[in-house]
């Protein structure tokens, strides 16, 4: 592999620190509001039950400097910096929603099929998991 070529995967992945619950709760929360991203203080109200307003700050911040997660800067001229995921971020997590939506598609027609019929051969299952 080229000097250059691992460089930009360095660049470009996640660095190898763990995330805990609320990390990845955090980052859950943020990715809901999309590419407008969030203010802090709904950020905080929403993510209430479980982190204080300071853990959010401290975890935020962490986050972005990890690239998970970024601030937007001068939205509408105003002060607020609204939090939203990275790039990076977006991608891999709408990556996972769309395998969990196939995913729970393939579950529900596998409930069906076996609804349908008690015992498969094993051939007539894997040409219905090779058409899913």
């Amino acid at each position: 592999m080229s000097l250059q070529l691992s460089e930009l995967l360095k660049e470009s992945a996640f660095p190898n620190k763990p995330l805990d619950e609320r990390d990845r709760k955090i980052i859950e929360t943020a990715y809901k509001y999309g590419h407008e991203g969030i203010g802090f203080n709904r950020f905080v109200q929403e993510l209430k039950p479980f982190a204080s307003r300071s853990t959010v700050a401290f975890r935020v911040e962490r986050l972005c400097a990890l690239g998970y997660l970024e601030r937007i800067s001068n939205v509408k001229l105003s002060t607020a910096r609204p939090i939203r995921v990275s790039f990076r971020c977006f991608s891999v997590l709408s990556m996972v929603e769309q395998v969990r939506k196939k995913e729970g598609e393939l579950a529900r027609r596998i409930r069906e099929e076996r609804s349908d019929q008690q015992l498969m051969d094993s051939d007539s299952f894997r040409k219905r998991y090779e058409q899913l």
